[in-house]
């Protein structure tokens, strides 16, 4: 997925809301979807990203690149964290398949907080 490159394309159409997707980080993205995560204290860029003449916006410019049609998802990094598991003994952790994902897509390692 290129990142650089969709933020570009959004600039292109709208500079307010490339300014507020370039303070997130992508976390998935597949044929169908890409999610898009914040800070948790950045509740002003998730609500203005959740209206859906923005969400539109961006899912169209996924389009134009893609040539089909990806849903877009703006999720909170709480959101991420509810997902993983407690660890049930050191090095015994069942990673959710959205962390899978992310590792498989940018590398690295999932690191506790």
């Amino acid at each position: 997925f290129d990142w650089d490159g969709f933020l570009e394309q959004i600039k292109v159409k709208k500079r307010t809301i490339a300014a507020l997707v370039q303070e997130g980080r992508p976390i998935q993205f597949s044929n169908e979807e890409l999610v898009i995560c914040f800070p948790d204290n950045f509740k002003f860029h998730l609500d203005n990203l959740a209206l859906p003449q923005n969400t539109s916006l961006l899912e169209e410019v996924l389009r134009e690149i893609y040539g089909r049609e990806i849903c877009l998802s703006c999720i909170p990094q709480s959101e991420i964290n509810k997902l993983q598991p407690e660890p049930r003994e050191k090095g015994l952790v069942n990673e959710p398949d959205l962390v899978k994902k992310a590792k498989e897509l940018f590398g690295g390692e999932a690191r506790p907080k």
